[in-house]
């Protein structure tokens, strides 16, 4: 499959291993189509480590993206953006999860 394969209709999921590209690549995908964009986010930066990938991330979107910061609350978040944007990328849904397990905190 290519990005030139992909119909913003159906949802894709993206795996790999920890900082292997994973983000990089589908936020390539979805700027292959045309904007507005919008990034659920749902890490928190509880460590210095973290805190640097997220900026990082912030940093390589830009302008051209809403960012939207979700850790707690996700079906919410992703059902009052029906119809507001052709293209949504959801990072992490692995961190959602561990949020809605283990528990919520703030960073």
């Amino acid at each position: 499959m290519t990005i030139t394969d992909l119909d913003l209709r159906t949802p894709l999921l993206v795996l790999g291993g920890a900082k292997s590209g994973k983000s990089t690549w589908a936020e390539s995908v979805v700027n292959s189509f045309a904007p507005p964009y919008i990034y659920v986010a749902t890490a928190q930066g509880f460590d210095d480590e973290m805190k640097l990938r997220i900026e990082r991330h912030r940093e390589r979107r830009k302008d051209m993206w809403e960012t939207i910061e979700s850790p707690a609350g996700l079906q919410d978040t992703l059902k009052s953006l029906n119809g507001r944007s052709k293209a949504v990328l959801l990072d992490c849904i692995t961190l959602a999860e561990q949020l809605v397990v283990f528990g919520v905190r703030r960073a």
